[in-house]
C-alpha cells in the first residue's frame, strides 16, 4: 500500500490510498488541487502553526481589543486583496518536506537551525464560513503542495494578531474525490475500493486492441487513427477490467508513460 501527500497529525479525512500495482498511479495525482475546511484561533502562535506544539496566547487586554475590532468584513477584505491568486508561501518547519534529504520536522527535533525557502502556490477561492473572535472558520480551495497551516499563520500576522489551527479537514481532492465518497479503514474491503472511472472518470480510460496493448507493453509507441484524445495530458488503458497503462497522445501518436 502506498499513499499521495500527507495529513497533518490533527489532521483529518480524505488521505489518497492506493494497493498492489496500483501504488505506481500516485504520481499522477500529485499536482491535483484540493479543499479543505479549517478553524482557525487568533489569540496566539505555535511554532507548528497549529495544536501539535505549545501555544503562546497574546494577552486577555489585547484578545478584547481584538474582539472589538476586528469584523467578518475586514478579514473578507483581507482575504481578497492579500490571499487569492497565486504567491509565494513559506512552508511550516514541522513538516515532512525533505531539505537535503532529511525531513524538516527532524532536523527541528534534533535541533538543527534552517530556513525554510518560500515556495509557489496558488489560492482559487477561500470563503468564511463562521468568524466570532478568536475563531474563524474557513473553507478554500488550493494546490498542491499548499500549507493550510501556513496560511492561518499569515493571516493572523496580516491582522496583528497572530493564529494557528485548532481543526483541519481535507474535504476534496481534485473535482471527482469527495468527503462523502471515503471509506473508513476500519472497515476498508476491496468490494468498497473506488471504481477506476469514480477517480479518473469515464473519458480518461480508454481501450485499445491486443496488438496496440502489446506495443504499449514494450514501451512502444503507436499510431492514433481512430481514438478521440486530447494532446498530453495521461489517458489510463483498461483491460480487463483493470489499468495495464498509462499514456499520453502528442497529436499523431500514443505515447507510453508508465506501465502498471
Amino acid at each position: 500500500m502506498g499513499h499521495a501527500w500527507t495529513l497533518d497529525p490533527l489532521a483529518s479525512w480524505l488521505l489518497f490510498v492506493a494497493v498492489g500495482e496500483y501504488t505506481k498511479l500516485l504520481h499522477f495525482f500529485e499536482h491535483f488541487d484540493k479543499k479543505y475546511r479549517f478553524t482557525l484561533a487568533l489569540d496566539g502562535n505555535s511554532d507548528s502553526f497549529d495544536l501539535g506544539t505549545e501555544v503562546n496566547y497574546i494577552s486577555k487586554e489585547k484578545q478584547a481589543y481584538y474582539k472589538k475590532n476586528i469584523s467578518k468584513k475586514d478579514i473578507e477584505t483581507l482575504i481578497k486583496n492579500n490571499f487569492l491568486g497565486e504567491h509565494m508561501q513559506v512552508p511550516p518547519k514541522y513538516s515532512a518536506l525533505k531539505i537535503g534529504g532529511k525531513k524538516a520536522l527532524e532536523k527541528v527535533r534534533d535541533g538543527e537551525i534552517f530556513e525554510m525557502k518560500a515556495r509557489n502556490i496558488h489560492i482559487y477561492s477561500m470563503e468564511i464560513i463562521h468568524f466570532d473572535y478568536p475563531f474563524l472558520e474557513l473553507e478554500a480551495k488550493v494546490s498542491s503542495w499548499t500549507y493550510v497551516r501556513s496560511i492561518a499563520r499569515d493571516i493572523g500576522e496580516a491582522l496583528w494578531c497572530w493564529g494557528y489551527v485548532i481543526r483541519l479537514e481535507r474535504t476534496q481532492i481534485w473535482e471527482r474525490l469527495l468527503k462523502n465518497m471515503a471509506k473508513n479503514l476500519d472497515s476498508l474491503e476491496e468490494n468498497n475500493f473506488l471504481k477506476e472511472e469514480e477517480i479518473f472518470g469515464k473519458e480518461k480510460i480508454i481501450q485499445l486492441d491486443s496488438a496496440s496493448l502489446e506495443k504499449l507493453n514494450h514501451g512502444m509507441k503507436i499510431e492514433n487513427k481512430n481514438i478521440k484524445l486530447e494532446k498530453n495530458i495521461p489517458y489510463f488503458v483498461e483491460n480487463n477490467d483493470f489499468i495495464t497503462n498509462v499514456i499520453k497522445y502528442d497529436g499523431a501518436f500514443i505515447i507510453p508513460l508508465r506501465k502498471i
